[in-house]
C-alpha cells in the first residue's frame, strides 16, 4: 500500500459483518477481536441502523469507539452515558414535506425522532423491521404527530416502488436530502450534509486520524461515500457494481468473511494492494447511487 499505516477501520454491519440470518461468523468474531485487543487501530462501526438497534452489536463485537448511526446522521458513545458527539437531523420544515408526500403516496414509512421509532403501519413491513432491527415501532395514526424534534432519519419499505421514489425524492428535495437503498426493499432519508463518511471524517479528525489512514468496508448505496473516500476502500463481493467500481479493493462476500480477509490481509498482515486506483474528484461526487 505504498507505506500507507491504517489507524482507522469503520464497518457497516448488516451484509459485511452482519449476515441475513443477524449472524457475524466467528471467523470474523476472530479476526476483530485480535484487531481491537492486541493492535492500536481503533474500530468503528458505521450502519444505518438505530443507535439502540447497534448497540448490540457493538457489545458482541467488543467494539469500544462511538458509533455511527442513521448513516452517519448521529454518533453517540456508547461507553460514556451514550453521549451524542455529533447529530444532523432533517429540518423540520423539510420533514414535514417529506411525511406529506410520502402519506399521499400510502408508503409504509418509519420516522426516528430522538432514538424512537415511530411508523405508521400494522402491516407485515413492520413486524419485519422488528425483527430485523430488534426495535419495536410504535404505531401512530399520523407520523405529523411524533415529529416533535427534528428526525433523524425516515425510511420507507416497500418491495416494488424504491427506484422510482429515490428518483421523486432527488426531484423534489436536491438541496435537502440525502436518499439511498439500503436494502432492495429499503429507502433512507437524511439531511443532506450527513454521510457515513463525514461522520468517520468527524471521529478521525478528533484522533488526528488522515484520510489515507483510514479503511472502510461496506456492501451497499449507503456506504457509498466512506467506500469511496477512504484512504482504502473496500467493497463487499457481494455488493453491487456501482459499488465496486469506486472501492480500491473488492474482498470475498459475507459468506467467504470478506470483511475478515480483508482486515487480515491488509491491516493485520499489511499486505500491498495489488494495483490502487486514482480516484478524480469527479468520480466521487458523480455518484450513480444518488447522494449518499
Amino acid at each position: 500500500m505504498g507505506g500507507m499505516t491504517i489507524k482507522l477501520v469503520a464497518l457497516d454491519l448488516d451484509g459485511t459483518l452482519v449476515n441475513d440470518a443477524l449472524e457475524v461468523s466467528q471467523r470474523t468474531m476472530d479476526v476483530l477481536t485480535h484487531l481491537i485487543h492486541e493492535t492500536s487501530v481503533r474500530v468503528v462501526i458505521a450502519t444505518g441502523r438505530m443507535y439502540p438497534s447497534a448497540i448490540p452489536f457493538a457489545q458482541r463485537l467488543g467494539i469500544r469507539e462511538p458509533i455511527i448511526a442513521y448513516q452517519g446522521a448521529l454518533i453517540r458513545d456508547h461507553n460514556a452515558n451514550h453521549k451524542t458527539l455529533h447529530h444532523a437531523p432533517i429540518a423540520m420544515p423539510v420533514a414535514q414535506r417529506l411525511i406529506e408526500l410520502l402519506r399521499e403516496e400510502t408508503f409504509h414509512t418509519n420516522l426516528y425522532v430522538n432514538d424512537q421509532l415511530f411508523t405508521n403501519s400494522t402491516q407485515e413491513y413492520a413486524d419485519y423491521y422488528a425483527k430485523i432491527s430488534g426495535v419495536r415501532p410504535t404505531v401512530i395514526g399520523s407520523l405529523l404527530d411524533a415529529l416533535t424534534a427534528p428526525p433523524t432519519k425516515l425510511m420507507v419499505i416497500d418491495e416494488t416502488r424504491i427506484d422510482s421514489l429515490l428518483a421523486t425524492l432527488r426531484e423534489a428535495f436536491p438541496e435537502e436530502l440525502s436518499v439511498c437503498k439500503s436494502r432492495h426493499n429499503f429507502c433512507e432519508m437524511i439531511d443532506l450534509s450527513a454521510s457515513k463518511w463525514n461522520a468517520i471524517q468527524v471521529l478521525a479528525k478528533k484522533w488526528g486520524i488522515t484520510d489515507t489512514e483510514i479503511m472502510a468496508i461496506g456492501d451497499h448505496g449507503n456506504d457509498y461515500s466512506m467506500v469511496s473516500q477512504a484512504g482504502l476502500g473496500v467493497a463487499m463481493g457481494n455488493a453491487p457494481a456501482e459499488l465496486q467500481q469506486v472501492a480500491t479493493y473488492v474482498t470475498g462476500t459475507i459468506q467467504d468473511d470478506g470483511a475478515a480477509d480483508a482486515i487480515e490481509r491488509f491491516v493485520i498482515n499489511g499486505s500491498a494492494l495489488p494495483v490502487v486506483p486514482v480516484r478524480r474528484v469527479a468520480e466521487v461526487t458523480n455518484n450513480p447511487l444518488g447522494p449518499v
